[in-house]
């Protein structure tokens, strides 16, 4: 459901108003488009100002349905209630009735929710006592032992940390970058899916998005690659490579299938 509609019957109305108040349709016309750009800019406060103030002008019904979206962006779902009604019932046969009666719905949903009581906390529970636990002696001192030759560290097997460090850093990055780009590209879709979103911001919105799209899949493609080979660098970390280990790599639906046999 879209967020908003454009109140066409107020553009209308305006339209159609007589000669001898050409001035005041002007006028309201002009707070509308002004109350339009606060709107598309999130700026609901100062467009609810402008909506009221040009309905005081000119008294169409489409400025009630716009006054009500803008407390519905605001959370005053109540009001939000009362000016849709208020714009059904002084245009009952609105192209856009169904999706105003939705907008009530949904208002009252979220108006029954706020007012069911919370539950109340149940009791508190005792915590247990500690049980007492006796002191144990120390043990007998053992004298150290002398002239012992000094054991050499076993040899290291396996890859070093470093490089499954470097990899899972790698990798987070990677996929942080695809996440934020993600959401961006879905921002700009939303934007583009608006109906009062004009032709030349629209172009502006693909050519970005097909951008962004990209950059999001090779990202996180990217960082799922350098995630595969975090994993397969610390498994063989862990244990170290040796001639019973195998690594093999297959083509899967949707991606990859890398596996590590060998005996643990």
């Amino acid at each position: 459901m879209p967020a908003r509609l454009l109140a066409f019957a107020l553009a209308l109305g305006l339209a159609a108003a007589p000669a001898h108040a050409d001035s005041i349709a002007s006028r309201a016309r002009m707070l509308f488009d002004r109350a339009e750009t606060h709107f598309s800019l999130g700026e609901f406060t100062q467009a609810l100002d402008l909506y009221r103030e040009a309905y005081r002008l000119k008294p169409l019904p489409g400025f009630l349905f716009n006054i009500g979206q803008c407390h519905r962006k605001l959370g005053r779902c109540d009001q939000a209630v009362f000016f849709f009604k208020q714009f059904l019932d002084k245009l009952p046969k609105a192209p856009n009735r169904a999706l105003v009666e939705d907008l009530v719905r949904e208002c009252e949903a979220v108006l029954a929710a706020a007012r069911r009581p919370k539950p109340e906390p149940g009791p508190t529970t005792r915590p247990l006592a500690r049980p007492r636990v006796e002191p144990v002696p120390p043990l007998p001192k053992r004298e150290p032992v002398r002239h012992a030759l000094p054991v050499p560290p076993p040899p290291r097997r396996g890859p070093h940390p470093a490089w499954f460090w470097t990899t899972a850093a790698l990798s987070v990055g990677l996929l942080a970058t695809g996440a934020v780009t993600g959401g961006l590209t879905l921002g700009q879709s939303n934007e583009y899916n608006d109906p009062l979103t004009s032709k030349a911001r629209r172009l502006e919105l693909k050519e970005s998005g097909e951008r962004l799209g990209t950059i999001s899949t090779a990202t996180l493609a990217a960082g799922g690659g350098a995630a595969v080979v975090a994993a397969i660098l610390f498994l063989t970390m862990q244990r170290g490579p040796s001639a019973e280990t195998r690594v093999s790599a297959a083509p899967a639906p949707g991606g990859g299938l890398v596996s590590l046999e060998g005996r643990f």
